[in-house]
């Protein structure tokens, strides 16, 4: 292994990083912006991770969240270590996965070493050196997080339960999340969003800010022209009744945010998904 690999794939949300390294003591006193899946590939380390001391050896991933400052307390003389970072945003198509990043109980424990574990993070870190898309690095990261949470969720008391009185104010942003997406084509307002959280419309945005790095409407209508040129490519074709059906409220603000969003006009939008969509037909058929 090199002494030290960085590799860069840019999202539209923010980038997506994989690192290996030889770590030392003084490396790493800061705090991530990301969420960030580590994996302990030689020898061991003592990190402070918030206020608990974790020990991990070869073969653990740990799991931290973008509001944790860490540092590494001791390392043996052959540490050396991986680390998959993203946004929080990365993870809004499956915002249940957050869990083992914020829903942390008492008996909770950074440390998880699993076969399967060690296959997706493996699967992951091969994607990343192959320039692989992001959809596919995306599916292996929900594998993974898919099986942590199902081995956390096993371990009396790990994570908390979806209560309003223990929920932490970023798993309370993923609960939002998750409500968001579920209910992309109904009205939905921020004032609402907050109470629900349990916060107010101020603090509630700030956080969402902070933890998705978009405000709570911004990130509303980019899930909308999601869900907008999901529909176009199942061969709905009315623009408009199309954009109403995605919880779009006025012919005015649909066109200004799918502008801002995609950079053209839907019109030309919908040519080049078909023009696409008859160039793939073309490949599939074998026509040269």
């Amino acid at each position: 292994m090199p002494d030290h690999l960085h590799i860069r794939i840019p999202w539209e949300q923010g980038d997506i990083h994989y690192k290996e390294f030889q770590a030392t003591v003084n490396d790493t006193h800061h705090k991530f912006d990301e969420l960030c899946i580590v994996r302990v590939l030689k020898g061991s380390t003592v990190w402070m991770i918030g206020h608990e001391q974790v020990r991990a050896e070869a073969g653990d991933i740990i799991f931290l969240n973008n509001l944790e400052i860490r540092k590494r307390t001791a390392v043996s003389p052959d540490l050396s270590i991986a680390a998959f970072s993203f946004p929080v945003s990365f993870l809004s198509v499956a915002v249940e996965c957050l869990q083992c990043f914020y829903a942390r109980g008492a008996a909770f424990s950074h440390r998880l070493r699993d076969v399967q574990l060690l296959a997706c993070y493996d699967a992951i870190a091969e994607e990343m050196r192959e320039g692989r898309s992001v959809t596919v690095i995306l599916a292996h990261t929900l594998l993974l997080l898919t099986r942590a949470t199902r081995l956390y969720a096993g371990t009396p008391q790990a994570l908390l339960t979806a209560t309003r009185h223990t929920l932490s104010g970023a798993a309370a942003i993923s609960a939002s999340l998750q409500r968001i997406n579920q209910g992309l084509t109904a009205e939905l307002y921020v004032d609402e969003l907050a109470r629900e959280a349990g916060m107010s419309a101020g603090h509630y945005t700030r956080l969402f800010h902070q933890l998705v790095m978009q405000t709570p409407a911004h990130y509303i209508a980019e899930r909308r022209v999601s869900l907008f040129l999901s529909r176009l490519q199942a061969g709905e074709d009315n623009v408009l009744e199309t954009a109403f059906s995605c919880g779009f409220t006025s012919a005015s603000g649909f066109y200004k945010t799918f502008a801002r969003v995609c950079g053209c006009s839907p019109m030309k939008k919908l040519k080049e998904m078909r023009y696409e969509g008859r160039e793939n037909n073309r490949d599939e058929n074998g026509a040269v």
